[in-house]
């Protein structure tokens, strides 16, 4: 994993993958039973200033917004043709539902796929005006390679859309959309940074959980506990009770982004 420090977190995954591939070991795992999720949104891929599906579903709401003129006056939807993203999701999840819903309506779910890998070839982060795709962190990359390479299957297993995810899943991470487990269209998840962890660490045959804490202001942004994207609280405080592995992503990663390596 060269985008790495060595660090803690690394030696620990290192740890946990030998112990599970080598024959004779009392944790020896078959290559069938190996399986590593990852959650995607601020954990494979930034997720501020906010959620990349719904920067898409802003861009849809304006060009759908001929067909659907009550939208001009109806929130969260006025607000987004205004540019105003903070009043349009100040309805919490109900608004995030809305508007997500919205860049779906009256569209077969091949048509929203070609819609979404359109949007995500040329789409720009206004924050650092690259291309979503290189807003992918390469130690995460590097992580997906070394499980794969050690006969590990990877899956993501995330709170944003399936539909929004699976079109570009592969090419950007190496995951074939039949690996991506999403919400779909009726059911967008509230917790996306902490969903069932304790489901995920029950079971008899070993587990490693690892989690991943933005503390790098200057490269990504540095949040946890009162951040009203990607909230960290307890998932944070679990980790640090049980032991479970957490990355320092100022003092862990070498680089951040896949377009700085």
């Amino acid at each position: 994993m060269p985008s790495w420090n060595d660090v803690k977190s690394k030696q620990s995954i290192i740890d946990f993958v030998a112990q599970v591939t080598a024959k004779g070991s009392p944790n020896f795992v078959p290559t069938s039973e190996r399986i590593a999720t990852f959650d995607n949104d601020g954990n494979l891929w930034a997720e501020q200033p906010m959620y990349a599906q719904l920067f898409f579903a802003a861009d849809r709401i304006k060009v759908l917004v001929p067909q659907h003129p009550e939208w001009e006056t109806e929130e969260p939807f006025a607000s987004i043709l205004k540019g105003d993203m903070e009043t349009a999701l100040a309805g919490g999840m109900k608004s995030v539902a809305e508007i997500i819903m919205a860049s779906h309506v009256g569209m077969s779910s091949e048509e929203f796929e070609k819609i979404v890998a359109e949007w995500i070839a040329n789409a720009k982060h206004p924050a650092t005006n690259r291309p979503y795709t290189e807003m992918v962190y390469q130690p995460m990359i590097d992580l997906l390679d070394y499980l794969r390479a050690n006969d590990f299957k990877t899956f993501i297993v995330s709170g944003g859309g399936i539909e929004f995810i699976r079109p570009w899943t592969e090419s950007v991470y190496g995951i074939p959309p039949e690996q991506v487990v999403g919400s779909g269209i009726d059911s967008i998840c509230n917790e996306r940074r902490q969903p069932c962890a304790d489901e995920t660490a029950a079971g008899e045959s070993p587990r490693f959980m690892l989690y991943l804490h933005h503390t790098d202001a200057d490269r990504e942004w540095a949040y946890d506990r009162n951040s009203s994207i990607g909230k960290f609280d307890k998932g944070l405080d679990e980790a640090q009770q049980k032991g479970w592995t957490i990355i320092d992503m100022k003092q862990d990663w070498k680089v951040i982004f896949s377009a700085e390596k």
